[in-house]
């Protein structure tokens, strides 16, 4: 019942989401600008990025839905791929290719959907293998179909089909380009060489002290409700009290001797709690760049020189990330 109670009186007060709004925020406060009117594939460029994922996702969106998994995550792979005619395409030009319907798009994958991987000295993949879930149904009748996963190696891709009646399918073909067909968003690296490709992301730190803070504040509340005043009347019987005591009333008793009392436990504890909160709250928004490492949250610059040096962190983080994605 406690357990329960907690839960309902939980509320979230971390911050996280409101971090990767911000960034987000200032990163596509204007379109990104692309110069490629003088490319002779122009034409070509103009509808991939229209639609960079054969779904309609412009490469705007598709760009800000990474970035948003690159804070989350620490990492997003961004793979170019083809869709699939359902024939083999082995051998045809560009032209044939498009006739089929064939075109280049983009996928992106979380460490989430990074089930295997093998990376050299500088994270970079040798191989890596991506889960792509159970392929959908095509009617509300139908059933999902088998686990797919895809492999991709400098010289050939691998698509595995897990599960029915006939066990594990692969189809498979040639890598033409001779390199892995992915590019690497990171918001940072593990350092430790036993654990290449490890990313480290915004909330790598943040995340413990958020989950802290949640249930924090639900033991403060618990320890509210329970820190509720009990009126005790002593001297009469059961008989002669009032129906109800409201706020601002006046009570009488029959008997001389009675009187009422009401009954606090102390709250030194809540208020330690309410420390820590406090003390939580400065912390995630500190590692968020959003106040110096002085932890002062208000407002204390006195020029625009002083103004810049408090956002220089900050500015510099979101610099760095636009390039990345350029």
């Amino acid at each position: 019942a406690q357990y329960n109670l907690r839960k309902q009186s939980s509320f979230a007060m971390d911050y996280c989401g409101e971090l990767i709004d911000l960034r987000l925020g200032n990163l596509f406060r204007s379109r990104p600008v692309r110069r490629y009117d003088d490319s002779q594939y122009k034409d070509f460029i103009d509808e991939f990025i229209k639609d960079v994922d054969g779904g309609g996702t412009s490469m705007d969106e598709f760009m800000a839905d990474v970035a948003r998994k690159h804070y989350s995550a620490g990492l997003v792979d961004v793979v170019v791929d083809k869709t699939n005619p359902g024939v083999d395409t082995d051998g045809m030009n560009a032209a044939q290719e498009a006739g089929l319907g064939v075109r280049v798009i983009l996928n992106s994958f979380t460490p989430l959907e990074r089930v295997d991987w093998a990376s050299d000295f500088a994270n970079n993949y040798k191989w890596v293998r991506y889960s792509l879930g159970a392929s959908s149904p095509d009617d509300e009748t139908e059933g999902f179909g088998d686990d797919q996963y895809v492999t991709f190696t400098p010289d050939e891709w691998r698509l595995y089909n897990v599960g029915g009646d006939i066990g594990t399918t692969v189809e498979y073909g040639p890598m033409v380009i001779g390199r892995l067909p992915i590019t690497q968003l990171w918001y940072g690296k593990s350092q430790n060489p036993d654990y290449r490709g490890i990313p480290i992301s915004l909330l790598t730190r943040i995340a413990p002290i958020a989950r802290d803070l949640l249930n924090l504040v639900s033991q403060g509340q618990l320890d509210l409700y329970m820190s509720l005043g009990i009126l005790a009347v002593f001297g009469i019987k059961d008989d002669e009290l009032p129906e109800y005591i409201a706020s601002g009333s006046w009570v009488a008793f029959p008997s001389e001797e009675g009187k009422i009392e009401a009954i606090r436990p102390e709250v030194d504890h809540i208020k330690e709690k309410r420390e820590w909160i406090n003390l939580y709250i400065m912390t995630i928004l500190r590692l968020g760049k959003l106040i110096g490492a002085t932890g002062s949250v208000e407002g204390s610059a006195t020029s625009g020189f002083h103004a810049e040096v408090e956002r220089t962190d900050l500015d510099n983080e979101i610099e760095t990330t636009a390039e990345k994605m350029e």
